[in-house]
């Protein structure tokens, strides 16, 4: 990261103490990080698989995990007419921050899922270990997904491909706990982004597991609580437990 792109505050944040904390928590528990990413990867990237994982990121912004969940649960619950009807949506996402944009969000969702919902997949012709393909994939994402942005344009990439994606969803905890004010959450330039995106990424490679994975690294170990991340976004439905 060059100091342009770096904010006040940052390399405080990363500095060698916490670093090795880190690291030790890291290694001691990869493992139960790489068991929660196989838990919420698809079975199938089927229609239905990827319109949940889409939907939970659309309900996911501006909103707290717990409360994204609930709803999350109401909506998949829905018939295949109700996810068409915009009133039964609206009221279903009525206790959630920006409830009309994610009702329409959910609306044109349904029709862009039924069309073709390979729309939200990877693009077979690009080779993900090159530098860049994530970036392109995760900006298709916030550009074709109404409500989407950065951040969980991010998301949806990792919901979607958990043991591979090389990105980060940068919201407000993350965004505070490598310095930046709150105020830039939703706000960073595409440059901002990436060059923080970076700090979680050299982690990453140094664990040996995808990007998404050591961001779930980071905010346990920083917060003192190994959390079971295999409810994230697709809370256990798909998959039985060992």
């Amino acid at each position: 990261m060059t100091k342009e792109t770096m904010l006040p505050g940052m390399r405080d944040y990363i500095g060698r103490e916490w670093r090795d904390r880190l690291d030790t928590y890291a290694r001691r528990n990869r493992g139960k990080y790489l068991g929660f990413a196989r838990f919420i990867e698809p079975v199938h990237y089927s229609a239905e698989e990827v319109y949940r994982r889409a939907t939970f990121s659309i309900l996911s912004v501006q909103s707290p995990f717990d409360r994204a969940c609930e709803v999350y649960h109401v909506v998949v619950g829905l018939t295949q007419a109700q996810r068409n009807d915009f009133d039964v949506l609206r009221v279903a996402v009525a206790s959630l921050l920006y409830a009309p944009m994610k009702a329409t969000g959910l609306l044109l969702l349904v029709e862009q899922v039924r069309k073709d919902h390979r729309l939200y997949l990877r693009d077979p012709e690009l080779d993900y270990t090159l530098p860049g393909a994530w970036d392109l994939y995760r900006r298709r994402l916030a550009r074709e997904v109404f409500g989407l942005g950065k951040a969980k344009g991010s998301f949806l990439a990792c919901l979607l491909y958990p043991l591979e994606a090389d990105l980060a969803c940068l919201d407000t905890w993350i965004l505070r706990r490598f310095g930046f004010p709150p105020e830039k959450n939703g706000h960073l330039t595409w440059p901002e982004y990436l060059g923080a995106e970076v700090q979680i990424r050299k982690l990453a490679r140094k664990w040996d597991v995808s990007t998404f994975i050591a961001q779930w690294i980071i905010w346990d170990c920083d917060r003192g609580q190994t959390e079971d991340h295999s409810v994230l976004g697709m809370p256990g439905a798909h998959k039985d437990r060992d």
